[in-house]
């Protein structure tokens, strides 16, 4: 899982983070998943604790209702793909051991669903078994303390946002009314206790034998983000219904885990499906399968999907989703989204053509794609993405969305592989959809030509570790994120140089062939490997998992040369997803001097003269850290330091670039001789300019456009004593540099007193600014 615009923001500034700081991540996608941030932008996956300036500079989706059944649009006849290997999967066939028939009612006023589910399990082990375990994940939501801590931030500002929804609104849970045994054995016994249902079986079930189970519940859906829970105007079920558990022979016992509250539990058995929902009938439904609906009474309809071989079954309802879907080489896909404009029909055909692209690609090098449909679905989860078998979840997303750079919707895809086609124990080897996911995505982006996000970017993450990749989520504990994700994948990527690209795909292949619709473990991977490139490289990849301190070898890591290079780029992609995601923001905000700088417009720094020797040595510390993050991105500033200088290139060189001046405003020569057009652009930004400037004991940072040039700008970082005192002048540094990053709101202005307290300030609120609090 990973995390819309601020998960491939997140993601980007992940691997430069990493390469400059060795920060370490907290877990999910974050920007993200898994924190299934959504793999995160928290992605995923988990949202960065950090920002640039902080860190590094200053380590101190339309269904009409109908009078008949009618398929729904699609113009699916064969699921064939690009792929000259594959399996393929009929809906409705219903072979698999187990088999799900769910009718749901939805009570959008009550914000409940009523169930009545048929679950025919074969036993397919070696033992015989006297009872059937479900996991019963809705009742996560019972308490704040079992629901996934990804979302607990969002749900907080969502409760300041409706101040009438108490407490419990935000809380919800299964209720199991009755288990009977269709098989002639009348009503089971069973309990539901910490998100496990146990059912004892009327009688012993033996290898090869069937029992029919059938479950009467009810769901109270909770309010707010969450994977289950509804919000505004859309309903999101996820882990909604009893789901088979899965069985350890060796253990002779089965999983009774309660659901991860910061990673995954998410290791089922792919089974067969046909549910049967009830809604208004101006509701859009999104499932997983082949779509079907039909009128209902009172202004209602039924919407059925049957969808074989799915190894999660999860639905989105909006009465306001738009649908729009293409069918390409027998695969329909569709993109359900909000909003009316033409940017964003263009963006979810954009969405829809770049899903396309990766199912080819991805079918070609592991296996086909199984399905006939994948479905997206926009929603309002922040900061991560989530996948699901056939389906993915995305957060909001923007009219401007550059959709070819959205790498996190590229990891999502790609978990149709590596979770979905292939399953495995994410408790427990969270690295094995994760690290051959995130490498997954790289290989997209390598073979786009993308240098920042294929295998280049990879590597720039390339750092040690004292923990084993191959550890589960509690030995990994708040490292799963570079533990999985990063050093995880970078390990497949020394798999992939080691051997070369066609006996790795080779390799992936037969993994496909091998476990595709059912599950496999690290030891089936390596096993794989073995049989195709060899035991030695079979061992290596062994210790690579399992032992601690993996780095990439020397011989794959990037030069010093293309290490900065990459920074360059990075730095600017940021800046400039930044400014695509808003617009409509002023010029005069502190991030687009950084941002223009990277996209080579000149920068000239002028520090006062006839200052102090204290003065001098701020003024010189200042300039340092701005020069240091210039040349992060591939940009450099020039320095001005003399008065004549000034003087001479004013009308000329200062003209057409943008400047930074450092000083008391008494001072410095460029801020004395555009004093009038100060003055005036002051006054754009809602500073009283004079006032300011009187102030005892003050500092501060404001920005203006530049008084000679429209498209220049001037930012003034001042202080209106000789210097700024002990007390203020860190917070004062810190404080400059911070409101100058991606991370921060879009500083204007911001004023200090001499106790290093900031007094007045004018801003924009960054959309992502919560997530790197």
């Amino acid at each position: 899982m990973m995390g819309t615009s601020i998960m491939k923001i997140t993601s980007t500034t992940k691997m430069f983070v990493t390469s400059t700081t060795r920060s370490t991540y907290m877990g999910g996608q974050f920007f993200m998943k898994k924190n299934k941030s959504s793999r995160v932008l928290r992605m995923a996956a988990g949202l960065l604790s950090i920002t640039i300036a902080s860190q590094f500079l200053l380590a101190p989706s339309i269904i009409e209702a109908s009078t008949s059944v009618k398929e729904v649009k699609t113009t699916s006849s064969s699921n064939t793909v690009s792929s000259s290997t594959g399996k393929h999967v009929q809906d409705g066939q219903r072979t698999s051991p187990i088999q799900y028939t769910i009718d749901l009612k939805l009570d959008e006023k009550q914000m409940k669903l009523s169930g009545t589910q048929s679950v025919l399990f074969r036993n397919t082990t070696k033992d015989e078994l006297s009872e059937v375990v479900f996991h019963t994940f809705a009742d996560s939501y019972r308490s704040i303390d079992t629901q996934t801590s990804m979302f607990q931030t969002s749900n907080k500002e969502i409760a300041k946002e409706y101040p009438n929804k108490k407490p419990a609104d935000f809380l919800g849970g299964i209720d199991i009314k009755r288990v009977t045994d269709k098989s002639g054995e009348g009503k089971l016994s069973f309990e539901n206790k910490n998100q496990s249902l146990s059912v004892k079986l009327g009688k012993t079930l033996k290898p090869g034998e069937e029992v029919v189970m059938e479950l009467d519940y009810t769901v109270d859906l909770p309010f707010g983000m969450q994977r289950l829970a509804y919000y505004k105007d859309l309903i999101s079920a996820v882990h909604f219904y009893p789901v088979v558990a899965m069985y350890d022979e060796e253990k002779q016992d089965w999983s009774r885990l309660p659901y991860s509250k910061t990673l995954e539990t998410d290791y089922f058995e792919s089974s067969d499906y046909k549910v049967s929902l009830n809604v208004p009938e101006n509701y859009k439904v999104s499932m997983p399968g082949k779509l079907q609906e039909t009128a209902a009474d009172n202004g209602r309809k039924v919407v059925t999907a049957t969808a074989d071989k799915t190894r999660e079954f999860v639905f989105f309802a909006s009465p306001n989703y738009k649908v729009k879907s293409k069918n390409v080489n027998g695969v329909n896909i569709e993109m359900y989204y909000f909003g009316d404009s033409k940017e964003k029909d263009a963006v979810a055909e954009r969405y829809i053509n770049q899903a396309a692209k990766a199912i080819d690609f991805f079918g070609k090098k592991f296996g086909a794609y199984p399905y006939q449909d994948f479905r997206i679905q926009e929603t309002y989860v922040e900061g991560v993405a989530i996948e699901y078998t056939r389906v993915i979840q995305m957060g909001q997303i923007s009219d401007h969305t550059v959709v070819e750079d959205d790498s996190v919707f590229i990891h999502e895809v790609a978990h149709q592989w590596f979770h979905a086609i292939i399953g495995n124990d994410s408790e427990t080897e969270g690295f094995l959809d994760e690290g051959l996911t995130n490498f997954a995505t790289s290989y997209f982006y390598e073979e786009q030509k993308d240098e920042m996000q294929g295998f280049n970017g990879m590597r720039m993450a390339s750092a040690p570790s004292e923990k084993a990749i191959a550890s589960n989520n509690d030995e990994a504990g708040d490292e799963a994120h570079p533990l999985y994700y990063e050093r995880g994948r970078l390990a497949v990527y020394e798999l992939y140089r080691k051997v070369g690209q066609p006996t790795f795909d080779r390799i992936m292949q037969e993994y496909y062939n091998r476990y595709a619709l059912g599950n496999a473990s690290i030891a089936d991977w390596l096993q794989t490997i073995g049989d195709i490139a060899g035991k030695d490289i079979q061992e290596h990849m062994r210790k690579s998992l399992y032992e601690p301190n993996f780095d990439l070898s020397d011989a794959y890591k990037l030069t010093p040369e293309e290490e900065q290079h990459l920074t360059g780029l990075m730095m600017k992609s940021t800046y400039d997803q930044i400014f695509e995601s808003n617009a409509n923001l002023p010029q005069e905000v502190f991030a687009r001097m950084y941002h223009r700088a990277y996209n080579g417009e000149p920068v000239t720094i002028v520090l006062s003269d006839g200052v102090s020797k204290k003065a001098m040595e701020q003024q010189k510390q200042l300039a340092e850290q701005i020069q240091t993050l210039m040349q992060m991105g591939g940009a450099e500033a020039k320095i001005v330091t003399e008065r004549s200088l000034v003087k001479k290139q004013l009308e000329k060189e200062l003209s057409k670039s943008h400047i930074i001046a450092i000083g008391s405003s008494r001072h410095n020569p460029v801020i004395q001789a555009l004093k009038p057009g100060i003055q005036k652009g002051s006054k754009a930004i809602q500073l009283d300019w004079n006032k300011a400037m009187k102030q005892k004991d003050t500092s501060g940072v404001y920005m203006v456009k530049h008084p000679y040039h429209k498209d220049r700008l001037l930012m003034h970082i001042y202080w209106t004593s000789e210097q700024v005192n002990a007390k203020a002048w860190p917070t004062m540094m810190q404080t400059m540099m911070k409101t100058s990053n991606f991370s921060s709101d879009f500083y204007q202005w911001f004023q200090m007193n001499g106790q290093g307290k900031v007094t007045a300030q004018k801003f924009e609120v960054n959309p992502i600014s919560k997530f790197f609090e």
